[in-house]
This record gives structure tokens, C-alpha cells and sequence, in this order.
């Protein structure tokens, strides 16, 4: 846990940074809540998601249920939401202190507990070693998906219900994607490295098979609900399309990242989620805002 609250601290200020870079902040104070507002939903999300992660391993272990197949999902889940919660009220409580010394003092709390986090880890032999690694993927993802938002961004200002189906179509596609590498390296590490290609292509067909009707239901759920998304035979095609080319990569990119990693001697388990998440994010919204530009016979952005 502490190793998992130190990456956060880092890749909080990765996102806080990115975000200033990209927001054109007014002054320090504008940066300091950036900053705090990126740590603070890393490291308390961070905080959460370990427990029920930890609780969703032991649960289902005791249930006879296979925590690959239920942990990586629940804890995404569970972390676009808290993430999304933790953020409103951090923003909140900090832009109504933007001119005092709150933000900055914010940011000076969470770079002691990196600090103190740090010497923990160091101290601990177990984990002493992952100090210095596993970070690439965890900055790949914060700039690919802070890539994403600037796409969802600029497509929501000619396309108002695109964002709406943003999370769907990458959070089940990056579910599948997660399920299945974890899928592959506790293979892998049970069987000391062999790779048993017939089991893993049968579970890439179940997962993309589930992926794609979910996906469609959810688009006509969604249009009970939002009048203003209009969906045509071009759009349903499209769209149709698009998930199952979403689901398929991201199945593809974990099944390549898996063997890639264990072959250069890194764990799986340390690495690859990142890489999915990140692409998955940005790759969804490329695809959304083509279906949406096919469907509705819109011009480029």
C-alpha cells in the first residue's frame, strides 16, 4: 500500500502539471490547486481502490471465485467514481481558497507524506527495489488520457452527446482488456513462463463477445434518456463497429504487453494496466468522434 500511495504522489504531480500546461494557469495560486487537486485525487483514490482491491482478493478467494475475472473491474469502476468524487470536492473546497495560503499548503502536506512515504518504502526490502521502477506506464497513461480529454473536449463542443458514452465504450473495453492480461500473467506465472495459446485465444473470443452487446445495449438505454442523441443505420454500424475494434485492441495490446514484459524479465502484473487504460482512453475517443462524425455525415474536426 505504501508503494502503491507513493506512485500516486508522483503521477498526481504528473497530472497537475500536464494539467497547468494545458489550462494556461493565471498564477501560483491556479498552479497550487492544479497540483493539489491531482495529488490529492491520486492518492486518496489510490487509497481506496487498494482496500477494496484487497478486499475483493480475499472475498472471492474465500468464495471460490477467480479475482481476476472480478477484481480488475470493480476496482475501475470504483475508481472512476471516486476519482470523479474526490475531485469535486478538492476543487471545490480549494477555488474558494484560491487567493490564501490553502493550496500551497495543500501541496506542501502531500509532497511531506511523498517524502515520508519514500523512506518507507526504502525501508522495506520487499519493496525497495520498485522504488525507482513501474512509473513509465503510469505517466503514459496520465498523458494519453489527458489526450483524450483535450479530444473529448473539442468533439463535445459540435457532438454535446459524445462525452456521455465516453466512459462506456472505454471503461468496458479497458475492463476486457485488464481482465484478460490479468488473465495471462497469473498463467504465466503459474506455469513459469509458458504461454498456452489455444486457452488465451478462447478467452480473447468470450471477452470480445461480451464486449459488443453490452456496448449496444448501453447505446440504446442511453437514447431513452437523451432525446438529442440521434442514432441512424450509419451511426448504429459505426458505433458497432468502433466498440468491437476498441475491445479487440485492447485485448490485443494486453495479450502483446503481457509477453513482451515477462519476456524481459518485468511482471505483468507491475506494468501492462497502465499501458491498456492509457491507450484504451485515447483510442476510444478517436473512434467515438469518427462514429460520430460517419453517423451523424458531419466534416472533420
Amino acid at each position: 500500500m505504501e508503494l502503491l500511495l507513493l506512485q500516486s504522489t508522483l503521477v498526481g504531480v504528473v497530472v497537475g502539471v500536464i494539467a497547468a500546461a494545458l489550462g494556461a494557469p493565471a498564477g501560483v495560486s491556479d498552479v497550487a490547486v492544479l497540483l493539489a487537486v491531482g495529488v490529492a485525487c491520486a492518492v486518496v483514490g489510490s487509497a481506496a481502490v487498494g482496500v477494496l482491491v484487497s478486499a475483493t482478493v480475499v472475498v472471492g478467494h474465500r468464495a471460490g471465485i477467480d479475482p481476476d475475472n472480478i477484481g480488475t473491474p470493480i476496482a475501475s469502476s470504483f475508481g472512476d467514481m471516486s476519482t470523479l468524487l474526490i475531485m469535486g470536492i478538492v476543487s471545490t473546497g480549494l477555488v474558494d481558497q484560491i487567493h490564501t495560503v490553502w493550496p500551497v499548503a495543500t501541496v506542501g502536506l502531500f509532497a511531506v507524506l511523498g517524502a515520508g512515504l519514500l523512506r518507507v518504502v526504502q525501508a522495506n526490502h520487499q519493496m525497495s527495489h520498485h522504488v525507482t521502477s513501474g512509473y513509465l506506464p503510469l505517466v503514459y497513461a496520465a498523458i494519453t488520457s489527458s489526450v483524450a480529454g483535450v479530444i473529448v473536449e473539442r468533439s463535445a463542443q459540435r457532438f454535446p452527446s459524445m462525452p456521455a458514452l465516453v466512459p462506456v465504450v472505454n471503461g468496458i473495453g479497458g475492463n476486457i482488456g485488464t481482465v484478460f492480461a490479468s488473465r495471462i500473467s497469473t498463467s504465466l506465472h503459474k506455469q513459469r513462463g509458458r504461454f498456452v495459446a489455444s486457452e488465451h485465444n478462447l478467452s480473447m473470443i468470450i471477452l470480445l463477445l461480451i464486449n459488443v452487446p453490452i456496448q449496444v445495449g448501453f447505446l440504446a438505454l442511453r437514447r431513452e434518456f437523451d432525446p438529442e442523441l440521434q442514432i441512424n443505420a450509419m451511426f448504429l454500424v459505426a458505433y458497432t463497429g468502433a466498440t468491437a475494434v476498441h475491445g479487440l485492441s485492447m485485448l490485443v495490446v494486453g495479450r502483446v504487453a503481457c509477453r513482451w514484459l515477462w519476456v524481459r524479465g518485468y511482471d505483468p502484473d507491475d506494468c501492462v494496466n497502465p499501458f491498456i487504460t492509457g491507450t484504451g482512453d485515447m483510442l476510444g475517443a478517436i473512434l467515438l468522434a469518427i462514429v460520430f462524425i460517419v453517423g451523424r455525415g458531419a466534416l472533420p474536426l
